[in-house]
């Protein structure tokens, strides 16, 4: 409960500072960035601590709150439209052209989008189709079963580049092992592909048995011999990246319902 509240709060008061060392208050402020990168965190001590300064925090946090919306908003709509004006962006996401301009422009700078030499058609001034950079961002993907696991590497269109399944006999090996085992593939497919592994932003775990999502633990998988397994803290010291964790089919049926953008309302089924 305690690190819902902290993931999904815009605002983080600490209370009690003043009893508190330099050090440990920045041990804490740390702590509390790991749970939550983007929150506003306020460290003033309570006798000092005024009610327009919460407000002035939480104004600010909404605003940029708006901006990281737009900003993800613009750049699905390119991602998955891949050629667009910034005209129908504005229109598709009904902002004013020049927020879209803004904006449009920061991604570039970011090497997100880019403009390319193909026109829109039809009567006036042709515009510039902008598109996404492939080649920008990756995600990681790796399943691992009793007998084999599988790497998946894709760029940020959802294509793709490295797909490799591997055998291995999971029960043979501990938990520690199976995880250098798949980071040590991973760096050597990436590398094999020039895939710089800096641009590879988060990854997904999926794993054959009872899967506990919100906690990113396997907590039973006789197929593997696992119980209880904190599967983030394993992969998460030896990758680095954010990460999802799930069952297996789960996984898959997610992943179809993305790539055909089937509704979440919509049954889904998967036939192996």
């Amino acid at each position: 409960f305690f690190n819902n509240q902290v993931e999904n709060a815009g605002t983080i008061v600490i209370s009690r500072t003043q009893k508190m060392s330099e050090d440990k208050l920045d041990a804490c402020v740390a702590m509390l960035r790991e749970k939550n990168p983007k929150a506003a965190i306020i460290t003033t001590p309570w006798d000092e601590l005024k009610g327009e300064q919460i407000l002035a925090a939480m104004e600010h946090q909404d605003q940029n709150d708006i901006r990281l919306h737009n900003t993800q908003m613009l750049l699905e709509i390119i991602r998955t439209r891949r050629l667009v004006s910034r005209a129908d962006l504005a229109k598709l996401a009904r902002m004013s052209p020049t927020s879209v301009t803004r904006i449009v422009g920061d991604l570039q700078r970011l090497n997100l989008v880019r403009e390319t030499n193909q026109f829109s058609t039809g009567v006036g001034r042709r515009a510039v189709m902008l598109d996404i950079v492939p080649q920008e961002l990756y995600t990681l993907g790796i399943q691992i079963d009793k007998h084999y696991f599988r790497i998946c590497i894709m760029d940020f269109a959802s294509t793709p580049v490295v797909l490799e399944t591997i055998k291995y006999d999971c029960c043979r090996h501990s938990v520690e092992e199976t995880v250098q085992f798949c980071l040590s593939h991973y760096q050597r497919l990436a590398s094999a592909r020039n895939i710089d592994t800096g641009k590879v932003i988060g990854m997904g775990v999926a794993v054959v048995g009872a899967v506990d999502p919100e906690n990113k633990r396997s907590l039973l998988s006789p197929q593997l011999g696992w119980h209880n397994i904190p599967l983030h803290d394993y992969f998460y010291e030896a990758f680095g990246l954010p990460l999802v964790v799930d069952n297996d089919v789960k996984a898959s049926l997610l992943g179809e319902q993305h790539i055909l953008s089937i509704s979440p309302s919509s049954d889904i089924a998967l036939l192996l």
